[in-house]
């Protein structure tokens, strides 16, 4: 990051990519280890989810967590219970130059993430991260839309 004057923040681009994953963690693994200097943003359709931990004999189930990542789901709550598979999730790298905010009050469902980007002079830029399973018809994610 190249800042100008002692305390500006100077914005650079921001790199996205966009992979439906299959729901294969070698793949979700390999993207973020080898891509982590080629992109800010990755967003996933069917991402990997699995064992994370163990919380009093309990499972809990989740995504990948690499060093350097940081993963957004697209429900915020999850009400203590094993929570269902989400079809979108995004990662992104912290820089100083851009903050990500779900927007959970537009729309909170395990199929569609919508996700606000600003960054310092520049206009917001809104993601939408859609999956959408043809084989729901009327009870697909771009009905619901």
């Amino acid at each position: 990051m190249n800042n100008t004057q002692p305390g500006k923040i100077t914005t650079q681009p921001i790199c996205i990519a966009q992979l439906n994953a299959q729901k294969k963690k070698d793949t979700v693994t390999q993207l973020l280890n080898h891509h982590i200097q080629d992109f800010d943003i990755i967003i996933l359709q069917e991402p990997a989810w699995g064992f994370i931990g163990n919380n009093d004999g309990r499972d809990i189930q989740g995504p990948i967590a690499l060093q350097g990542w940081n993963p957004i789901m697209p429900i915020t709550n999850t009400n203590n219970t094993a929570p269902k598979k989400p079809c979108t999730l995004t990662y992104f790298c912290s820089r100083p130059d851009f903050t990500i905010t779900l927007r959970s009050d537009i729309i909170e469902d395990h199929d569609i993430q919508i996700l606000d980007i600003d960054q310092y002079d520049q206009p917001c830029t809104t993601l939408i991260n859609v999956y959408n399973d043809p084989r729901l018809q009327q009870q697909s994610a771009l009905n619901c839309l």
